[in-house]
């Protein structure tokens, strides 16, 4: 009988390690597929030197833009990036990594997140497009990739985690993807201001613009009411700023995946 009862512990931690390090594996794709699925919804978003919105983007703002949904708190500029990131070599790209060009400077003037098979996307001339690592213009003009995924924070990628990998069908609520712990949404109505939350208080983080939304995991009451937004950001709540909506039964239902 004790022979029998060491077995069946043996086997129990087993299978939870085993679960455990299943699950870790899981987030981390889950996410990165994520990402290529989010960024892939701004492709013919035009160009726009400086810009860091829906209504325009440079190679940047666009690629800040993007990790922004996931918490991460990108450098402003090309250069910024690449010099804060974990460098990685071309063969250990991953989806979500980022990838630089010298093209209009020397050095990194350019960038765009990877998407695998030899593609990156980017907000190039043209608009935010998906192009290929392997042309002639940008193989003559790579220097190098950057990893900043690990900077996902692990609630980020709980919240990143496709319905689809768990067993459930996706939901698109107005072309965003929804999640697991989302409430709501927001959709800015007119310009305001997104807020950051630190141990000194709130820290203006930039200026959030009309159609841009975004997905909502609380609120509470502090500074006049809150939308927590993830990764410890914040909109204020201000009717004429921004409009508040929470999903349907439907939607919820297949959220959780009850169809």
């Amino acid at each position: 009988m004790k022979f029998f009862n060491g077995l069946r512990i043996f086997v129990l931690v087993g299978i939870l390690l085993l679960t455990s390090e299943n699950i870790g594996s899981v987030s981390a794709a889950s996410a990165s597929t994520d990402i290529e699925e989010y960024s892939k919804q701004f492709v013919g978003v035009p160009y726009s030197w400086g810009g860091t919105t829906t209504s325009g983007f440079d190679c940047s703002g666009f690629v800040t833009y993007v990790y922004s949904n996931y918490g991460v708190d990108l450098p402003r500029t090309s250069a910024g990036q690449y010099d804060s990131g974990t460098a990685i070599n071309a063969s250990e790209l991953e989806k979500g990594d980022l990838v630089f060009f010298s093209t209009y400077n020397p050095g990194p003037s350019h960038t765009g997140i990877y998407l695998g098979d030899n593609e990156f996307i980017h907000a190039g001339n043209s608009g935010v497009e998906v192009s290929g690592l392997g042309e002639h213009y940008w193989k003559d003009r790579y220097i190098g990739a950057r990893r900043y995924s690990e900077k996902i924070s692990s609630s980020s990628l709980e919240n990143s985690i496709s319905a689809e990998s768990m067993g459930k069908t996706k939901v698109y609520w107005d072309g965003l993807l929804m999640v697991d712990g989302q409430i709501g949404k927001v959709q800015i109505v007119k310009p305001i201001n997104l807020w950051k939350r630190t141990d000194e208080g709130l820290k203006f983080e930039r200026i959030l613009w009309p159609g841009e939304q975004y997905r909502v995991y609380r609120y509470d009451n502090l500074y006049g009411g809150q939308y927590g937004l993830g990764g410890g950001y914040y909109v204020t709540n201000m009717d004429s700023y921004v409009s508040y909506k929470t999903p349907s039964k439907q939607k919820l239902l297949l959220l959780n995946g009850i169809n």
